[in-house]
Parts: C-alpha cells; sequence; structure tokens
C-alpha cells in the first residue's frame, strides 16, 4: 500500500464518507427485502382492508426458488441506483472542488488517480454484493427451507460484472462531466440502454447483454444446473473495459 498512495487515499476517503459500512447495509437492507417481502405477503393480503367482505384468498406455501429467483431484481432496481449516488463524486466532484488539481500537483500520475478510484469502488461493491446475498440466503434459509449455498456464491459472482459495468459507466462519464447530477443521470440512462436495447438487436448480442447475465444469475440462484453463463460475462465485462479505457483516454486528454 505505501507503493499505491491513491489506493492508501481512496481506502480513507471511503472510510471518512462512511461508503465502507453505508453500501454493505444498503445492500444487505435490499436483499432482505425479497425474503421478507414474501414471508408477510399472506398476512398482509389477510389484514388488507379494502377486499370485499368474505373474499377467501388462498396462497401457496412459498418455496426457496420463489424467494431466491427474485433477490437479484432488487440489485437491478435500487442497487444500481444505490452504486451511482456512491460513485457519481468520485472524479467529478473532486473536479468541481479542484481536489484533482491539488492531486495531480503531487508526484502521483493520471493514471494512478484514476484507475485507483476504479479499484477501490470494484472492491466495496464486490465485498458488499457477497454480504448482502450470503445474509439474504442466510435467512432464507432459517425461514424456507434448504438452499444450495454453492449455488448462491456461484450466481452471485456472475452477476458480479453488471454491477461492475455500473462503476465503469460512471467513471466513464466523470472523466469528462464536472456535474456530480449529470453524471448520475448520464450514467443511469446509459445502464438503462445497455440492459433493453440488446434485445432488439439480434440474438448474439442479446445473448452477451447485461439482461441476459441476469437471467442466468438468477437460473443459478434457484438451483439451475448447466446454465450457459459465459458469453454474457464476458460481453459484460468487454464492455466494462472499453469504458473504462475510454474513459481513460479522455481523461487524459482534459484539463484539470
Amino acid at each position: 500500500m505505501k507503493r499505491c498512495p491513491m489506493l492508501v487515499k481512496e481506502t480513507k476517503e471511503l472510510c471518512k464518507n462512511y461508503k465502507i459500512l453505508i453500501m454493505p447495509l444498503i445492500f444487505t437492507l435490499l436483499a432482505l427485502m425479497q425474503p421478507i417481502t414474501i414471508k408477510m405477503l399472506p398476512n398482509l393480503l389477510k389484514n388488507s382492508g379494502d377486499l370485499p367482505k368474505g373474499t377467501v384468498i388462498q396462497i401457496a406455501d412459498p418455496l426457496v426458488s420463489d424467494v431466491l429467483s427474485g433477490l437479484l431484481g432488487q440489485f437491478a432496481q435500487l442497487g444500481i441506483i444505490v452504486i451511482i449516488l456512491m460513485v457519481m463524486g468520485t472524479i467529478a466532484g473532486e473536479r468541481s472542488l479542484d481536489i484533482t488539481a491539488m492531486v495531480l500537483v503531487k508526484p502521483i500520475g493520471r493514471a494512478k488517480y484514476y484507475f485507483a478510484k476504479i479499484f477501490t469502488y470494484s472492491v466495496l461493491v464486490i465485498f458488499s454484493t457477497y454480504i448482502a446475498l450470503v445474509v439474504s440466503a442466510y435467512y432464507t434459509e432459517i425461514i424456507f427451507g434448504e438452499i444450495s449455498w454453492a449455488h448462491i456464491l456461484l450466481g452471485t459472482t456472475v452477476y458480479l460484472p453488471n454491477l461492475l459495468l455500473v462503476i465503469a459507466v460512471v467513471i466513464f462519464f466523470s472523466s469528462f462531466f464536472k456535474s456530480q447530477m449529470a453524471v448520475a443521470g448520464a450514467a443511469f440512462i446509459s445502464y438503462i440502454l445497455f440492459s433493453t436495447i440488446p434485445q432488439y438487436l439480434g440474438e448474439f448480442i442479446n445473448s452477451i447483454s447485461p439482461n441476459k447475465l441476469s437471467v442466468c444469475a438468477s437460473n443459478i440462484l434457484v438451483g439451475g444446473n448447466n446454465v450457459e453463463f459465459l458469453k454474457p460475462v464476458l460481453g459484460v465485462m468487454g464492455l466494462s473495459i472499453i469504458l473504462v479505457l475510454c474513459g481513460w483516454f479522455i481523461f487524459r486528454k482534459q484539463e484539470i
């Protein structure tokens, strides 16, 4: 770490801003919403005062697969927003406050500055995701029955490139926008486009899209075997690398 002062700086910033605690906590709460909601759903419907008198509601006991199948849906919605809000100021915010210029005055190159931010936030997101899904899976096992931990860990690992793609998108727009709101808006819209447009561009493009990766990860979580996830993993990772390199090219040419 002594040879990587930017990693030390970024780690201290995560601690100073409590992001190192906030992100795992929010992710865990989002992941726990799925089993808690399904567990409480029969009681919520039973106690609803809007139903006609004498209405009888019969709901089958939820299965473990029912809980796990919707688990990643929390990350596909609110989790993406959380990551964008956490990362959007990492370069844009510092540039607007002239912090970047002060840091780069020191013997620290732009490459170390740029890639240290990507590395630290990637580690934080990976750590937070594993914590969240493991806690949620453990709670699901206690309430609904036995689960396959091998499938939980593999499904989580397969889904991670989607979350890392969000970081790449945010960092890309941070490389030339100084407004944090502009970065957040552009990143959110771009990720939605990356997830939805490929289904209209042919079978191959769709097979390497973030949406396909989410489907594969969900199938693995519920215990699916022989799920072909390599193509979407490579496709999403490749897109992330392209965005990171394009962002670096732009950042290297920008006036700080």
